[in-house]
């Protein structure tokens, strides 16, 4: 179906781009859309235009039928133009074009102007008497309807790929613990979350850290009277510290001499002759002096027991 208008002599000249619709069938079934197909054309598209600032401005060559979408940075014109309803970043459908429009608001010039309506319904309160006219120079960039939907996919790619980078590094240096069991009471208690954060600095006495188990414990409580009674047992095994992590405090740094007296662990700080200086942190009575054998304990006296090393 073709419209035809005329309009006397007299009247602005406008410019009627004839639009011949196809027949349309009611009952045939509509082909899906491949959205990755879709998504490549518009990229094409975009990348001959152009993206964000530099994307092609189509308000010379926009026809009728065409979809665009307007766009403006300035927040008072902005403004303006959503209440005359051209609402930046909605998709828009041209109805009709006029070669010798309005006076732009902005500009006082003569400039053509466009009838368009939302390509897609709104919501209630954004809703107007459709079509509204706009002066094309009012507008300070149109998009073609690929070029901005190519943008808008391009900008949330680069979006999420920055949110996941930022996450990532901050996961290698940040991580959420919890606390499982009561060996740090009553600094921490069973279901406490602390927040590790890594550090390049070497640990200092007194603070807390969360590292891997050596393997040495394993062998520890494999010799200890709960493991080897495990060992004898059938059907019973000793959970291994293996791909587990521990949450303890450093007692102890490099080069210290350290022990254990009445279950709380010490450090010599110097001597003057015989007499000795210790820091000791008190830690209380064990809970569960039984799992190790009774020849562990003769390992450790009110003497100095050993000296830390950089390896161990």
């Amino acid at each position: 179906t073709a419209f035809v208008a005329s309009f006397p002599a007299t009247q602005r000249r406008r410019r009627i781009l004839h639009q011949v619709l196809p027949e349309t069938n009611d009952d045939a079934e509509e082909q899906p859309k491949n959205i990755f197909n879709t998504l490549r054309t518009n990229l094409k598209t975009a990348a001959a235009d152009g993206f964000g600032t530099r994307a092609r401005n189509v308000a010379d060559t926009m026809k009728i039928n065409d979809i665009v979408v307007p766009l403006c940075s300035n927040l008072d014109k902005r403004q303006r133009l959503a209440e005359r309803g051209v609402y930046p970043g909605v998709e828009y459908k041209i109805c009709d074009i006029d070669e010798l429009g309005q006076a732009s608001a902005d500009t006082e010039q003569q400039s053509r102007s466009v009838s368009i309506r939302p390509a897609y319904p709104l919501r209630d309160y954004l809703e107007r008497s459709w079509p509204v006219s706009v002066a094309v120079e009012d507008v300070p960039l149109w998009l073609a309807k690929a070029t901005y939907e190519a943008g808008t996919a391009v900008g949330t790619l680069m979006l999420a790929g920055t949110y996941l980078s930022v996450a990532a590094l901050l996961a290698s240096f940040i991580r959420i613990a919890v606390v499982p069991s009561e060996s740090m009471e009553p600094a921490l208690q069973p279901g406490d979350v602390v927040l590790v954060t890594r550090s390049i600095l070497p640990p200092r006495n007194g603070d807390v850290v969360f590292f891997n188990p050596p393997k040495e414990l394993d062998e520890a409580i494999a010799n200890s009277k709960v493991g080897r009674a495990a060992a004898a047992a059938e059907n019973v095994q000793v959970v291994s510290t293996k791909g587990k992590q521990f949450l303890k405090r450093v007692v102890g740094v490099p080069g210290d001499r350290v022990g254990i007296y009445n279950s709380n662990p010490y450090v010599l700080l110097g001597c003057t002759g015989d007499d000795c200086t210790y820091r000791v942190d008190r830690t209380g009575e064990y809970s569960r002096p039984d799992v190790f054998a009774d020849e562990s304990w003769n390992r450790v006296s009110p003497t100095i027991n050993s000296k830390i090393d950089e390896e161990n």
